[in-house]
């Protein structure tokens, strides 16, 4: 497979996959009907096969980068605890920091903020509920 890969635009020595990109923004290539991911050839023709039951993870966390010393052939196990680590807010964008930051037992993290504000929705609709199941009763004939 030709690299096709343009100039790097954000990260520092990436070598960003210029072609066709998955809806998660990895990099590939079609050959004869076969899909392929930009990564993962790239990481094979530099280093070798990949073990089966086996991931690439991009340390540089760019998924468009093809650049094989930012690949690492790690278990799905260790690829999501690192993607994981990788976040420092959540999708709100409150970060996962200081007073902010909550660990279930399970040792996720969980944002105080965010968490509050649901909290509060799931009361005031419960309470919704409840004021609405109060008003049919009253309506209700006996």
């Amino acid at each position: 497979m030709s690299v096709n890969i343009s100039p790097n635009t954000s990260h520092a020595d990436c070598l960003i996959w210029a072609g066709a990109k998955t809806n998660a923004g990895y990099g590939h290539r079609t050959i004869r009907g076969v899909s392929y991911l930009a990564h993962r050839v790239a990481y094979e023709e530099a280093k070798g096969p990949i073990p089966a039951g086996m991931e690439i993870d991009h340390l540089c966390r760019n998924r468009a980068c093809v650049e094989p010393s930012h690949l690492e052939v790690v278990s799905r196990r260790e690829n999501v605890r690192r993607q994981a680590a990788s976040r420092t807010h959540c999708p709100s964008g409150h970060p996962y920091a200081g007073v902010n930051l909550y660990l279930t037992r399970a040792g996720h993290r969980v944002c105080r903020e965010c968490h509050r504000r649901l909290d509060r929705e799931s009361k005031q609709r419960k309470a919704s509920r409840d004021k609405e199941r109060a008003y049919l009763a009253e309506k209700e004939p006996r």
